[in-house]
């Protein structure tokens, strides 16, 4: 499915919940300005490959998420990576 950093601040996409709740097998795809290019990455037995786990997702920055085991999935993060003043 289509996402979207919801948040004012950037966050590292390894750290994320969604990152961290899918399945191996699973793929990821951020859009490289420079190169016109996707970057894909796919998670394996040990986690994300570090371009995809290093990533930074800035404010408002969409990407794609492919789930290996399911036609959907919902993205809930516990906590939100910054303060409100």
């Amino acid at each position: 499915g289509t996402l979207a950093n919801p948040y004012p601040v950037d966050f590292l996409f390894g750290e994320s919940q969604v990152a961290k709740d899918a399945v191996q097998g699973s793929q990821v795809y951020f859009w490289t300005e420079a190169s016109q290019t996707w970057n894909i990455g796919t998670k394996g037995i040990k986690g994300w490959q570090s371009a995809q786990s290093n990533r930074v997702v800035t404010a408002g920055e969409g990407f794609f998420m492919k789930a290996s085991n399911a036609t959907s999935f919902a993205w809930t993060e516990p906590v939100a990576p910054y303060t409100w003043p």
